[in-house]
């Protein structure tokens, strides 16, 4: 076809009609004819040659200028390369194009550059015309299953239209897709923003109909359009709607060596979005004491003004490495790391560390607050100015830990002195930092507050008359009131101190607190992202709550103002929400979301609305699909099955997904082995390279096996399982080796079990020393497991070597305190053997890292009890962490109301009236009433 413009779709029908069909066909609809013309040849015949039409036309001018504005995304059924041709040929672009035409694309792998816009293709796109299953939308079928595939982004384009304008710019309303999208957008009713359309020949009685949907037109063609925008808006206040901000007098100007040139508009830029400059002259916000000191810390301000406690590992840090002399580095790269619990106050201090370094000792400190990746370039163009150690602050590191992998290797190639200092909850290092591990120079753990730390703490809630329950008590009281107890962190120690509750009804006293029922919705959504350690896009509020950021910016913001966090992330250009605290998250959901169906519910609309192409609803996606955290949760399996239906309308059969409810199947209670078994076989077939999919299958054939009572089935089972294994274990690309011994030592243990029962000893001996032999090599490998030392304590328990048994257990457990199950065993041994001191301690050290962990509270609590019956300060604080009001933890209930009638406090009667209503087993409540 000979032109400058692309073909419309009468055109386009035409050309495939002359091509495949003959004369017959011309002049009919494009739908139809394209479906006949698939029929008479096949997909990809068909859409090479629509391919092969498109690919010929170029930018116009006016396509050319497009890339100088700033968008918030773009979005077309057009099939062809002309924007991005566009956007590659203009240098002065404001943003840079990141091209969507499916789901399964992940936003951040795509949209790492700075500036990036979203580039949504509705109906495909040339480019990809070999996929069957992305069809160009040409067909009726296809537009009927035009969401097939591609859901995410007529999602996004949904949720985008509740918050921002549309432009809509030459295409047809004709498209059936594009309609219905329109017509559940219409629902949202006054509260969408006013759209537009562009089009020469839009008549009156059609500017009418879409003026009552909100849509206004304008009579223009684009190129018109275009030139209007060029007059009306000059270059200057084009260029300034940018993010980039040319501040050259910016603080950091005065840290610049004499002579050097300007920095660049990408250094400006990350000064102004990615990092704060630590300087004397911070301006910040007023954030009123009370609430810094239940939480609420965004800013500056409570450093400034000095609400923080000083801790004594302070002075260490600053004297080790501030005041340090250069030629007394060991290493011109240095990596810090500041370990502890959640609530313990790592983010304070690593905020009060970067003001005393910067202000007191005049340091060039940068505090990294963006999402986006680092930028190492910006970091050497900054040095390069300054000519002096840059020092990094870095919080929650193991988030960043290839920026800061790659950004240290890199420094050391160029001979930069650079210093970061990072902080990361304990737990969550002990699992993934492992390969910063090496990088760095020294650790510092911060635990509770010392007696010194504990006075200067109520010196400062006195000061700014935050003392709250505490006012009037005695020194003695409010010292033992902040003192440390297991499992209870300084944030969670200064909310049960001042407002003279247990922790967890606190939290839930501020909920209902919240003046309106929106208000509360709208944060039990966000909390139950953010108990999963994600955020919450203002995408997924849209989707789950029909509202836009500006409508939780004029309604909803005072409501949650103190429980909500929001700001704006700039690799996915959206705002996200978080509440203070994880922990607090978990709280909410836990005691808001008791009902079954209510928490039920919760979990059907969350996982509809998730986009998985963004990295957070992913890691929601994976969090709520989990097979073993929903047996946790939910008592009735087709709750859990109808749960895993809907994650298969969202993300279709992937093979992880299968996998997991193969693993629901196998391990719960009603489960069906069957079903089991054809879920990993397609999981398999979804994806047969999947090493951890294949262990999956070892675990089923043990349980199958467990499960049997005929030796001949229970031989070939157990052998086709630790041929599994020896598979996984021989692949060295496998990810999964430790899955592979681990099964494979629960096979060898399961066998050494029947055989004790048979007393076959000329075997046992035999399958002693196959045990030893794969234990002995899998420790050499991977000495660090806990798994391994456990099998082995299970072994020696078999072989009746107690001695053994015990220091196995006890070595698992050092190198996994997080651990319940080990916590538990260990413990168990220690009661076993009159040994209570040991076993407190054991539970005590898990709690620290399991804060939530309601069956290690109630243990410890229990113990307690057996230790020290009238130590009820204590007993009632762990018994308060093991269960939620009105849930089915009858026994603790029980209990934590008896210890509540001790100390003399009228509440324990509400307990008492609730347990005398519940359907308690006889028994169970024979044994209470003797005690």
């Amino acid at each position: 076809m000979k032109g400058d413009r692309p073909p419309t779709g009468k055109q386009l029908a035409n050309l495939i009609a002359e091509k495949f069909l003959g004369a017959d066909y011309l002049d009919m609809d494009l739908q139809y004819v394209s479906e006949i013309a698939i029929s008479e040849t096949d997909l990809i015949t068909v859409q090479k040659f629509i391919a092969d039409i498109f690919k010929e036309f170029k930018p116009g001018k006016h396509h050319l200028r497009i890339p100088l504005y700033r968008w918030q995304s773009i979005y077309t059924t057009n099939y062809d390369l002309i924007i991005e041709n566009a956007y590659d040929k203009v240098r002065e672009k404001q943003q840079t194009l990141a091209t969507f035409v499916k789901n399964g694309e992940r936003i951040r792998d795509k949209m790492v550059i700075p500036n990036s816009i979203m580039y949504n293709k509705l109906h495909g796109s040339i480019t990809d015309i070999q996929d069957i299953n992305l069809p160009l939308i040409l067909t009726p079928d296809q537009y009927v299953d035009h969401r097939e595939n591609r859901s995410n982004l007529f999602d996004r384009l949904k949720a985008e239209s509740n918050e921002y304008p549309i432009l809509f710019v030459g295409f047809s309303f004709a498209d059936l897709d594009i309609r219905q999208t329109l017509k559940e957008l219409e629902k949202l009713g006054s509260a969408r923003p006013r759209s537009f359309m562009i089009g020469p020949n839009i008549t009156d009685a059609e500017q009418r109909l879409w003026d009552q949907k909100k849509i206004s037109s304008i009579k223009l063609t684009f190129k018109d359009f275009i030139e209007i925008l060029k007059d009306e808006i000059t270059d200057n206040e084009r260029l300034l709607s940018g993010v980039i901000k040319k501040n050259f007098t910016h603080p950091i100007k005065n840290k610049f060596q004499s002579g050097v040139k300007e920095p660049s508009d990408r250094l400006m830029e990350f000064l102004d979005r990615d990092i704060i400059y630590i300087h004397a002259n911070l301006a910040e916000e007023n954030t009123d004491p009370k609430i810094f000191y239940k939480g609420y810390f965004e800013g500056w301000d409570p450093i400034i003004k000095n609400y923080d406690v000083q801790r004594n590992i302070t002075d260490s840090i600053l004297s080790e490495v501030f005041l340090i002399e250069e030629e007394d580095r060991l290493t011109e790269q240095e990596l810090y790391l500041i370990k502890g619990n959640a609530g313990s106050g790592k983010t304070v201090l690593l905020h009060r560390l970067a003001w005393e370094a910067s202000v007191t000792f005049d340091n060039l400190c940068l505090y990294y607050k963006s999402d986006v990746s680092i930028e190492y370039n910006r970091l050497s163009e900054l040095y390069q100015l300054v000519k002096e150690r840059i020092y990094l602050f870095i919080d929650n590191v193991t988030e960043k830990a290839d920026d800061v992998e790659y950004i240290l290797t890199k420094a050391k190639k160029d001979k930069i002195p650079l210093t970061i200092i990072s902080a990361e909850r304990t737990n969550v290092w002990n699992v993934v930092g492992e390969r910063l591990t090496i990088l760095l120079n020294r650790s510092y753990t911060l635990g509770y507050l010392n007696d010194k730390e504990i006075n200067d703490l109520i010196d400062l809630l006195a000061k700014y008359k935050s003392l709250g329950y505490l006012t009037g008590k005695s020194i003695e009281k409010q010292r033992e009131a902040l003192s440390e107890k297991s499992g209870r962190e300084l944030l969670v120690a200064l909310y049960e101190a001042t407002a003279g509750k247990p922790f967890p009804d606190i939290v839930m006293d501020e909920y209902k607190s919240i003046p309106s029922e929106e208000a509360q919705n709208l944060y039990l959504t966000i909390c139950m992202f953010h108990r999963i350690g994600t955020y919450a896009r203002a995408g997924n509020i849209s989707r789950l709550h029909n509202i836009s950021f500006s409508y939780f910016k004029d309604e909803l913001f005072k409501p949650l103002e103190s429980v909500v966090y929001n700001h704006r992330n700039y690799v996915i250009n959206d705002y996200v929400f978080t509440t203070r605290h994880q922990y607090i998250a978990e709280l909410v959901f836990e005691q808001v979301l008791v009902d079954q169906d209510a928490r039920f519910q919760k979990y059907i609309n969350v996982i509809n609305s998730l986009d998985v192409d963004y990295e957070s609803d992913g890691q929601v996606f994976i969090a709520l699909t989990n097979a073993r955290k929903l047996m946790d949760t939910f008592r009735e399996v087709e709750k859990i099955r109808s749960i895993y239906e809907v994650a298969y309308e969202n993300i279709g059969e992937y093979a992880s997904l299968l996998q997991q409810e193969s693993i629901f199947e196998m391990n719960a209670k009603g489960g069906n082995l069957e079903k089991a078994d054809l879920l990993l076989k397609r999981a398999h077939e979804v994806d047969p390279g999947n090493g951890f999919i294949s262990h999956s299958k070892a675990e089923f054939l043990l349980r199958k096996a467990a499960n049997s009572s005929q030796k001949l089935v229970v031989k070939k089972l157990l052998s086709s399982a630790k041929e599994i294994c020896h598979d996984i274990i021989k692949n060295r690309k496998s990810k999964n080796i430790t899955h592979g011994y681990h099964t494979l030592l629960k096979i060898y243990l399961h066998e050494l079990g029947i055989l004790f029962k048979e007393e076959n000893s000329e075997l046992i001996e035999f399958k002693i020393q196959e045990f030893e032999k794969i234990l002995s090599k899998a420790m050499q490998s991977y000495p660090n497991e806990s798994f391994l030392l456990d099998a082995e304590s299970s072994f020696n328990e078999l072989i009746n070597n107690s001695p053994q048994a015990l220091e196995s257990l006890k070595s698992a457990f050092e190198l996994n305190r997080r651990s319940p199950y080990l916590a538990t065993r260990l413990s168990n041994y220690y009661v076993e053997n009159d040994n209570i001191e040991e076993a407190l301690k054991v539970l005590q050290e898990s709690i620290t890292l399991n804060l939530s962990n309601k069956d290690l509270n109630f243990k410890y609590a229990k113990l307690l009890i057996r230790k020290d019956p009238e130590e009820y300060g204590d007993i009632k604080h762990y018994l308060r962490k093991s269960f939620v009001k009105n849930d089915k933890r009858y026994e603790a209930q029980f209990w934590y109301a008896r210890t509540l009638y001790l100390l003399g406090d009228n509440e324990y009667s509400e307990f008492f009236n609730y347990l005398k209503s519940v359907p308690l087993d006889v028994r169970k409540r024979r044994n209470l009433k003797v005690l």
